[in-house]
């Protein structure tokens, strides 16, 4: 079930009672434009249930995926603003509990469902035991309506933390799988790696946190919700886009994308459900 392909949405399609389609305070500074900006369109959740129907028809199963949630659960662009001023406390988590309880009420039992994703890419920023609390409630509220996989991103996150301290993943969860996104291009880390030492993480997993493997070695189920081939190579001063300049041929180059590829998709074959190559 994880398997089936994302379907993103922004929290205003929902048509949610009470819901506000703007983002929230304050409005000062470099955020004063937010409090006269026009509402995201909404609500328009019959697109999303066109969609389930047209994939219903061809035999295809979808995985809907809360991308943007109300307040937004990080800055970054991906959740429908970017907001270089944005607070975890503007995440309103208990709306979003809510925005998933009506997805699973009105969606939940579509014969083309099979996967809600409860939220993308929440910062790095909220405390970790806030967005596992987060994960209880949003597991307990989809459980009420519908059987469908309910998937956990576990981004820039210690699975081992998780686990020890975390209490987490709780023993009652059931039919849960957590995403990873693995790039191998973001970050200090990568960015100062060779080009040998990128290839050889590529094929372990190494470096990544949490790594695919920590998830599939404490016997849970987890996806790669977003793969890619790109390299840290925008900067010249970096190892990899040095050892990339001197690569005297594009055959040799091409080479180098093909074995970076190669090598994690013989990782993700170990067990992950599914993978997704996402373009750069």
């Amino acid at each position: 079930a994880p398997g089936s392909p994302p379907l993103p949405l922004g929290y205003w399609v929902l048509d949610v009672e009470g819901l506000e389609r703007r983002p929230r305070g304050p409005f000062s500074g470099a955020r004063a434009w937010m409090e006269e900006a026009p509402p995201f369109v909404g609500p328009c959740e019959h697109h999303v249930r066109d969609a389930l129907d047209w994939a219903a028809e061809i035999g295809l199963s979808v995985n809907l995926c809360l991308h943007g949630a109300p307040g937004g659960q990080s800055g970054h662009d991906a959740t429908g603003l970017s907001d270089g001023q944005w607070q975890p406390c503007m995440w309103d988590r208990q709306l979003t509990v809510r925005c998933l309880a009506h997805m699973a009420r009105v969606f939940g039992r579509h014969p083309a469902l099979a996967a809600v994703t409860v939220i993308n890419e929440p910062s790095r920023s909220i405390p970790t035991s806030d967005l596992a609390a987060f994960y209880v409630d949003a597991y307990a509220a989809i459980r009420e309506h519908s059987d469908a996989t309910v998937v956990m991103p576990v981004y820039q996150r210690s699975w081992w933390w998780l686990q020890t301290y975390g209490q987490f993943p709780p023993p009652h969860f059931q039919n849960v799988a957590f995403d990873v996104h693995l790039y191998h291009c973001f970050g200090w880390d990568w960015q100062w790696c060779t080009l040998s030492g990128i290839l050889w993480r590529a094929g372990n997993g190494l470096g990544h946190l949490p790594s695919l493997q920590a998830i599939l070695r404490s016997g849970h189920r987890a996806v790669v919700s977003e793969w890619s081939l790109r390299l840290p190579e925008w900067d010249p001063r970096w190892p990899a886009a040095r050892a990339l300049a001197a690569l005297p041929s594009d055959e040799q180059r091409a080479a180098v994308y093909a074995a970076l590829a190669a090598r994690q998709l013989r990782q993700f074959e170990t067990g992950a459900e599914a993978w997704y190559f996402w373009t750069w």
